[in-house]
């Protein structure tokens, strides 16, 4: 009986653990998203779209969800880390420590779309 306690737990363990981490949800992003001192605008130099109606905010969180934003660069939406304020139009990753570079080029491509939503 212990024999076949052991492998479970394990197995048990570490589909516990791949549900851990990984890209957030759309909704993760769109509750991100809500949150009225959520950082991602101002990282952008944007206004705040905490008071956008649900619509917007689930599109542009779609949006963000179906990018080529890794899943890193995504939870520092979703957690909101992003904590260095942009200007418009200045994306880049020199200045900031937090999206690679990768990520800044995904964002840039997919930002007219994210806009987009609310219109």
């Amino acid at each position: 009986m212990k024999k076949r306690l052991g492998p479970a737990l394990a197995v048990l363990l570490l589909i516990t653990l791949a549900g851990c981490g990984g890209r957030p949800s759309e909704d993760d992003l769109a509750e991100a998203l809500q949150e009225k001192d959520n950082n991602f605008f101002g990282y952008l130099g944007a206004r705040s779209f905490a008071e956008a109606d649900d619509e917007v905010i689930d599109c542009m969180a779609k949006v963000l969800h179906d990018s080529d934003i890794s899943d890193e660069g995504l939870e520092l939406i979703a957690d909101d880390k992003l904590d260095k304020p942009r200007i418009a139009g200045s994306i880049s990753a020199a200045d900031d420590g937090e999206f690679s570079d990768d990520d800044v080029k995904a964002l840039a491509r997919v930002l007219p779309e994210v806009m987009d939503c609310a219109v």
